[in-house]
């Protein structure tokens, strides 16, 4: 027994460890970096603009140690300090690439309008882009072949002349107004398309040097929830731009609604093909893409309509929204985020507007010094955090990661970034949106029910048309107001199903509803009415005949009188006298108990509002 219980053990033994053998062969060569993960020395501008690398020859038997290399970039404007682990012969970068790197041959970023180059071009140059963001494109640093990159950055800047190259306010200087809005705009692209590696700020490095590093990170992601986006598919999960053309459920980001879906309809294709509704793919996906990730139908829809109306270039977004990232003639991944900046969608400014300090923060805000130019509502308006900064580096997400690229940026530039209790919304008093304004073109609903022309008029209520307020938003939009305007009633016309739009059937109950109060309201009258009716039915005929007289009902009371038991018949001609006096009331109050006969028990009245008598 023995004996078969040891070889027994021996062969369970041996069976485990052929099962453990044949497993870490079938996955031999998956632990670690997949392969499209690969630590590599930076490229050769990125050597001369960031850090220097010494390769080592020797070989280490000791554990790695760390070096420190302090060497300061050839750039005026920011010395970084650098920290390297060296292990053997392979220098270790902290960023780590993916994908299999940019195509050998593309066409590059192309302006087909041929615009004018913009002023930012003068100071901002491509070595200060490529110093500022050498992790772009999942880690392989701006390339004209990928969506981000110098060339892309600089076409998408001459669509929009205001930015980085005005300065309506006095608080600061015209060159410290134009990097304060580049700042702004990086700051909020570090946020949302950013590496964000918390892990610079450990081994080490001092906040300084760990900031230097991480704020570097910007455009470095392609797709919402990236590097690999869990509304991708698994097969393709971002790893190349081509990848978002299709999407899971959970990138289709569709708002529906009859005013949405006459302006801005999804396009709702999708792969049957798949059993299990999870693992289906679609082609109308509207998750966040480009520098700032613009997400939603809506948002997609508006930019293709101010490509058509404001440029003059036609892209189908709405059945093609991949093409923000894919298409370089003209750049739209960069173009995207900077149309969503320098916009207002009223009840909120631009951010570029706030910045600049060409806003109307309404009076309560302005007391409260949330006015001029600021950074603090921008978070706002991006995606509504005002949750203010986070004592801790580099912090959480969200509004304080914001805050501190900010002014990361205006160190970088040079600027002052400005009072800190306005970099944040947290106090603001009023937000954004609850600000009263005229806020977008609807059909004129006072007016729908009459034989006329069908028109439109500005609304307290957002829509897809907006009206610019002349109050709140600067001349250049307000001159759209009559574009708009025409754009609302032709689409009055061109699908009358508009009518029936959320708003509508609003107004509709909201009538209803009137209605039926008043009715209940007229009823309970009637209730009253009746109940007095059925009161006068049953009080004796010694009672009713003086009260058949109308004229001593409407009398107002003046004077009244106690008469306690009056129990005979004999004071019916005094009563009477009473009732169809001048001087009485306008009603009187009677109390009956039960009796058998027509006499009245007891008669009470108020006191009399005359001093000299009861």
């Amino acid at each position: 027994l023995r004996m078969r219980s040891f070889f027994a053990g021996a062969l369970t033994v041996l069976i485990l460890l052929s099962i453990g053998v044949a497993i870490g062969f079938a996955f031999r060569g998956r632990a670690g970096p997949p392969e499209y993960f690969q630590f590599v020395s930076p490229p050769e501008w990125l050597r001369k603009h960031v850090i220097t690398v010494e390769k080592k020859e020797e070989k280490r038997t000791k554990p790695p140690e760390i070096e420190e290399e302090k060497e300061e970039i050839d750039n005026s404007i920011v010395t970084l300090t650098t920290r390297i682990l060296t292990a053997s012969t392979q220098t270790i970068r902290y960023s780590l690439r993916l994908y299999s790197g940019p195509p050998k041959k593309c066409k590059g970023p192309r302006d087909p309008l041929k615009k004018p180059k913009s002023p930012i071009e003068e100071w901002f140059t491509k070595e200060m882009f490529e110093d500022l963001f050498p992790f772009a494109n999942l880690g392989w640093g701006p390339d004209r072949c990928f969506p981000y990159s110098y060339e892309a950055f600089s076409i998408a800047a001459r669509y929009f002349p205001e930015f980085g190259t005005t300065s309506s306010n006095k608080v600061y200087s015209s060159s410290e107004n134009h990097r304060r809005d580049l700042a702004a705009f990086f700051a909020h692209a570090v946020q949302e398309t950013g590496e964000n590696n918390a892990g610079l700020y450990l081994g080490g490095r001092s906040d300084d040097e760990a900031a230097d590093c991480f704020y570097r990170g910007g455009f470095y992601n392609w797709f919402e929830g990236g590097p690999t986006s869990s509304f991708l598919d698994p097969k393709a999960p971002g790893y190349a731009p081509e990848n978002g053309d299709k999407c899971l459920m959970g990138g289709r980001y569709c708002a529906e609604s009859a005013e949405l879906n006459h302006f801005f309809g999804c396009y709702k294709e999708k792969d049957e093909s798949e059993k299990n509704t999870t693992d289906r793919v679609y082609t109308g996906c509207y998750f966040g893409r480009g520098a700032i990730q613009i997400s939603y139908n809506y948002n997609y829809g508006m930019f293709q309509d101010w490509l058509h109306e404001q440029v003059g270039i036609d892209v189908d977004l709405l059945t093609s929204p991949n093409l923000v990232m894919t298409k370089l003639d003209p750049p739209l991944a960069v173009m995207a985020s900077l149309w969503f900046y320098m916009t207002p969608q009223p009840p909120k400014p631009a951010m570029h507007d706030i910045v600049m300090g060409d806003w109307n923060s309404g009076e309560k805000n302005a007391e409260a010094g949330y006015s001029g130019p600021i950074f603090g509502p921008t978070s706002l308006i991006i995606n509504n955090e005002c949750n203010g900064e986070d004592v801790s580096n580099p912090g959480g997400p969200g509004e304080s990661r914001r805050i501190k690229a900010f002014k990361w940026f205006c160190r970088y530039f040079e600027v002052p970034a400005g009072d800190d209790r306005m970099l944040t919304c947290k106090d603001m008093p009023v937000k954004l949106d609850m600000i009263p304004q005229k806020m977008s073109y609807q059909p004129d609903w006072s007016t729908t029910w009459k034989q006329t022309a069908c028109e439109c008029a500005p609304a307290n209520y957002g829509g897809m048309i907006p009206y610019f307020d002349p109050d709140f938003y600067p001349a250049r939009f307000v001159a759209l107001n009559g574009l708009n305007k025409q754009r609302c009633e032709d689409s009055v016309y061109a699908n009358p199903k508009i009518m029936d739009s959320d708003f509508a059937p609003l107004a509709v109950y909201f009538s209803i509803g009137a209605g039926c109060i008043l009715v209940a309201a007229v009823m309970n009258k009637l209730r009253e009415k009746r109940s007095r009716l059925d009161q006068y039915a049953d009080m004796p005929e010694m009672v009713k005949e003086p009260l058949r007289s109308s004229s001593s009902l409407k009398r107002s009371v003046l004077r009244s009188m106690a008469v306690d038991d009056v129990t005979s018949s004999s004071h019916s001609i005094s009563l009477q006298d009473i009732f169809s006096s001048r001087q009485a009331h306008e009603y009187l109050t009677v109390r009956i108990s039960d009796s058998d006969t027509d006499e009245i028990p007891g008669l009470y009245s108020a006191k009399t509002h005359d001093s000299n008598s009861e």
